[in-house]
């Protein structure tokens, strides 16, 4: 039975091995339509990391911005306990979320269309479903690539996006796993947004100084209580050129007992972000025009 956020959802386990595949032949027009480049700076949104931006450049001089997840990223569409979707995102959530961003991307970049993306939504389908659970997330990126590529207007954040589908039932945030909704789109509602407190223990609990590293500078678990981490936090952002790469954190660390309260304000201090975009696109330019990475036209 597929899952859907129209109703509560338990978290899914899977009691034996299977495989999914996704093929897809597309033709294109093969016509070069916008720029696209990857600005990969932790970046802070709504309260929420992302590992960076895809900085869409339109021939009229028109700049939006495509905000991408990374390993730990918050989800606040996620459901507290499940082993996939839960709130933190993991490394295969990652990978997925990003690979059909990037796929989305390209396949507008070169004259596709919104149905051309419905078929990719159908190829993956099982995939996402049954492997992921991000639909909201899912739907969510679709949003930004579309509003960037093809409206050329600014896309809804995520939490008004989430909030728009609990207005048209499309959301349902009944269940006690669905708590850390509530108590994000709250303090969102409330001018300041905050990510709860049973993400960062997930945070603390999950990243090993591995996948995670590489976009969120550590609070590397060494020996600690659910109550009480004993991290390793690293004062200075780091950008990567893979989301799925490891990167350990730097020796100028500093090592000490934090309480949750503390692990909050270590996330949200400017030691652990360099860099906050405006709304628009043009703070992602400048770190562009600094030496950040670019995919151009090949043929230019």
């Amino acid at each position: 039975r597929r899952p859907t956020d129209r109703e509560a959802r338990a978290p899914e386990l899977e009691r034996e091995k299977s495989t999914k595949k996704a093929e897809l032949d597309l033709q294109l027009p093969n016509t070069f339509q916008f720029g696209c480049q990857l600005v990969l700076r932790v970046t802070e949104r709504w309260g929420i990391k992302f590992a960076g931006v895809a900085l869409v450049s339109h021939p009229d001089g028109k700049q939006h911005v495509v905000y991408l997840p990374g390993c730990l990223t918050f989800d606040p569409a996620g459901i507290s306990g499940d082993p996939h979707s839960s709130e933190r995102i993991g490394p295969f959530c990652n990978r997925l979320q990003i690979g059909l961003a990037i796929l989305q991307l390209c396949i507008l970049q070169w004259g596709g269309t919104a149905d051309d993306l419905d078929k990719v939504d159908e190829v993956f389908r099982d995939t996402l479903d049954f492997y992921s659970g991000r639909l909201l997330m899912a739907k969510w990126m679709r949003h930004q690539v579309e509003k960037a590529c093809l409206h050329r207007r600014r896309a809804s954040p995520y939490p008004t996006f989430l909030q728009s589908h609990i207005e048209a039932g499309d959301f349902v945030l009944s269940g006690a796993n669905r708590r850390v909704t509530a108590e994000y789109l709250s303090t969102f509602c409330a001018g300041q947004p905050v990510v709860p407190d049973a993400y960062l223990r997930k945070v603390c609990a999950k990243d090993r100084g591995c996948f995670g590293a590489s976009c969120f500078a550590g609070l590397k678990e060494k020996c600690a209580t659910p109550e009480l981490p004993i991290a390793s936090w690293n004062s200075s952002a780091s950008a990567s050129s893979s989301f799925s790469s490891p990167r350990k954190p730097s020796r100028g660390s500093q090592r000490g007992s934090l309480s949750m309260e503390s692990v909050r304000t270590a996330l949200a201090a400017g030691g652990a972000m360099e860099w906050e975009p405006a709304d628009s696109a043009e703070a992602a330019a400048t770190l562009y025009a600094q030496g950040a990475w670019l995919k151009e036209d090949p043929r230019s």
